[in-house]
């Protein structure tokens, strides 16, 4: 065997060792209870092996010589039972309390060996040839059973068998008028055959008890250390949503300024460097949101809530949401909805669309991106596009991390391969099926499919549904000419960065950095029509308490959300609350664009 070569005391070789001695201790606690056990019904055997005896040799054997006999035998049994009964009453046990107890038996199967044997040898000269097969029957029956009760030890089985057999034999090869040397030989093999037996059987119940405590030190190991990766998970969890929080304020700022930047510089050949700026930007964002959403579905602590949801409000959402993006890059998004519900979670099943989109949005140059819903056993959402395509190899490794998919129009695919990692994760939490079609050139479609017990007929859509296929435009650009905003945002950055985006689009616009100070501006009074405010403010999220009270103070106010935390839990609570959230950093479209919706929606 190799050397242990690790001194230290947290070394390997050290654990190892403590690690032994505490499995050599478990197996010789395990093997006293057994023997305990087993010493706590050796009177129901012994009493009526003593009965037949005091039958077989009564009345040829006197009393006095059968009494004191019946007494050492009754009472080397009634101590094993004694010391038996303790140690198996006690609820904890010691290494010394095992070896006392070991003692002991080893002491007891002697005295039981001898007395037992000593029927042969002191009543052999006594009794006729027949009482004495008789009796030697009965003795071999007494140590057949004596293998079982002494099987935890093979030491004490061999002692008590020994102190037997012995006896037995030498009675026999002294008996007078009888080919007793004969027999004497016969009993010697029975002690043999009983001795190998004896062994066989000892040394599989060590290896028994030993393979149990095995076990149970390895699930115990391997419970520990699943712990201690839960612990790991729930703290790189915890990092990772600290660091992205921290992040995503310079991130946001950047984007609405470098936004700034493009509408006012005059200096044509400043455009590269403003657009590599955007692009930097937005590369930041989509990466700490993979990284962090990645890792919560990675860790099992996102939970599905499912309920049942309408595809077309879903659509609906989605077509507005990418409206902007698509028309930025000259593409045309085809919806084509279904009026059908899914038993499915609500923010899961939306990020899972807008990565698929996302997807086909950052690789498609020309065409149009088309979200449909097909019926059939079950219902499909499909995203297809008339992008660069996917090999046929590649189509099952695109849903592994980290896998980038490069190809002639595209060399170097932005991220880090994690978009449909998510969508794979995401699709086995709400129990459906996600797929990828594309012939390597000409596109490539997505499809999501639910189990028919997954869907429904939407019952709300009524005798006049909305039409199945909606085209999108460009979107318009809003100015607010007398509208005023309150912003509340902690970080002066960002609260520079979205004043001035928000008063270069025609708002007024006031700042508070705190929750009170925000509250006691609204209470106070103003012609505020719009609430702005980052949901954790100063590390505690007094932004949704703020929202909440203003919505009471002034029903009419549109407030929406700002906030670095993608939790689905933090999605669920403002969805809750009847309010909106926008995840930073946010681009100057899609803030613009949230809060043309707000003020369309009815509140």
């Amino acid at each position: 065997p190799p050397k242990m070569t690790d001194p230290s005391p947290n070394g390997t070789a050290s654990e190892r060792l403590t690690e032994n001695r505490q499995l050599a201790s478990r197996v010789l606690a395990e093997r006293c209870h057994l023997q305990a056990r087993q010493a706590l019904l050796e009177p129901a055997v012994g009493v009526p092996m003593i009965c037949l005896v005091l039958v077989t040799l009564h009345p040829k054997v006197g009393a006095d010589q059968l009494v004191p006999w019946v007494l050492l035998l009754g009472a080397t049994l009634m101590l094993r039972s004694v010391c038996a009964g303790r140690f198996i009453v006690r609820k904890r046990t010691d290494r010394a309390d095992t070896e006392a107890l070991t003692g002991v038996f080893n002491l007891t199967a002697g005295l039981t060996g001898l007395l037992i044997g000593a029927c042969a040898g002191l009543f052999f000269a006594q009794v006729d040839h027949t009482d004495r097969l008789a009796l030697t029957v009965l003795i071999f029956a007494w140590l057949a059973l004596g293998v079982l009760t002494y099987a935890p030890f093979p030491r004490h089985a061999m002692l008590h068998g020994g102190a037997v057999l012995a006896q037995v034999a030498v009675a026999w090869a002294l008996a007078p008028d009888v080919p007793g040397v004969l027999i004497a030989i016969g009993v010697l093999l029975y002690g043999v055959l009983m001795w190998r037996l004896s062994m066989v059987l000892s040394r599989a119940l060590i290896q028994s008890i030993r393979r149990k405590h095995r076990i149970r030190q390895l699930a115990h190991r391997l419970e520990r250390q699943r712990h201690d990766a839960v612990q790991a998970s729930r703290s790189a969890a915890r990092f990772l949503a600290a660091a992205s929080h921290d992040l995503r304020q310079p991130a946001t700022s950047l984007g609405l300024l470098s936004a700034l930047i493009r509408e006012r510089c005059k200096d044509p050949s400043l455009m590269p460097l403003i657009t590599a700026i955007d692009r930097a930007a937005t590369t930041i964002s989509e990466l700490l949101a993979s990284l962090l959403d990645l890792s919560r579905l990675e860790s099992k602590t996102t939970k599905p809530q499912l309920e049942w949801l309408s595809i077309d409000d879903l659509f609906e959402s989605l077509r507005e949401e990418f409206t902007p993006r698509a028309a930025q890059s000259g593409i045309a998004l085809v919806v084509v909805s279904a009026p059908i519900r899914v038993l499915a979670d609500r923010i899961l099943l939306m990020r899972l669309l807008r990565n698929l989109l996302d997807n086909a949005i950052r690789f498609t140059d020309r065409g149009a991106i088309t979200l449909a819903v097909a019926i059939g056993d079950g219902c499909v959402l499909s995203v297809t596009d008339t992008g660069i395509g996917i090999a046929p190899g590649d189509l099952q490794r695109i849903f592994d991390e980290h896998v980038r998919i490069a190809s002639s129009q595209r060399r170097s695919p932005p991220g880090l391969g994690l978009g449909l990692a998510m969508v794979r994760r995401i699709a086995e939490l709400l129990e459906a099926q996600v797929s990828a079609h594309s012939d390597g050139s000409s596109g490539s479609r997505f499809e999501l499919a639910f189990l028919a017990d997954k869907v429904a007929i939407d019952t709300r859509a009524g005798d006049t549904p909305d039409p199945p296929l909606r085209t999108t435009d460009p979107p318009r650009a809003v100015q607010h000419t007398e509208s005023r905003a309150l912003l509340v945002e902690d970080d002066p950055d960002v609260a520079r960065a979205l004043q001035s985006l928000l008063e270069a689009r025609g708002w007024r616009c006031d700042v508070a950095s705190d929750a009170s100070d925000a509250f006691a501006r609204l209470s106070a009074g103003g012609s505020w029509t719009l609430l702005l405010t980052d949901y954790s403010l100063h590390g505690r999220p007094d932004g949704m308490a703020l929202a909440l009270a203003a919505r009471l103070l002034r029903p009419g106010l549109a407030c929406l959300l700002l906030s670095g935390d993608t939790s689905p839990e933090l999605q669920r609570h403002v969805i809750d609350h009847g309010l909106r959230l926008v995840h930073k950093p946010v681009t100057e479209q899609v803030l613009l664009g949230a809060i043309q919706n707000l003020e369309a929606s009815p509140r």
